[in-house]
């Protein structure tokens, strides 16, 4: 999956593959983390320099896990999602009355 330049919309196939990812972030799971990253990815982190490829990127995740191990994405941040074809969309609730 290749980055997105500011304002590219996504398809409902990357939506789900970006969730996915966030689910195995959260379940320390590093099979799909693996599946959803190139063997030559960059991965830039704020203030530090590119990781580049997915063996150092899985060992960065790892001692993530180890230094922060109660850490957890907020993975139902995608409030509409809408699927091609014949489905169903679906939103949030609201509070109210």
């Amino acid at each position: 999956m290749r980055s997105r330049t500011r304002g590219e919309v996504m398809t409902p196939k990357q939506n789900l593959q970006l969730k996915t990812l966030d689910d195995s972030w959260n379940a320390k799971e590093l099979t799909t983390f693996h599946k959803r990253h190139a063997k030559d990815c960059v991965v830039r982190w704020p203030n530090q320099p590119p990781t580049h490829g997915i063996e150092a990127h899985e060992q960065e995740a790892l001692a993530f896990f180890k230094t922060f191990p109660d850490q957890h994405l907020v993975n139902n941040q995608y409030k509409v999602m809408i699927a091609e074809g014949i489905g169903h969309a679906r939103s949030p609730s609201l509070p109210g009355p």
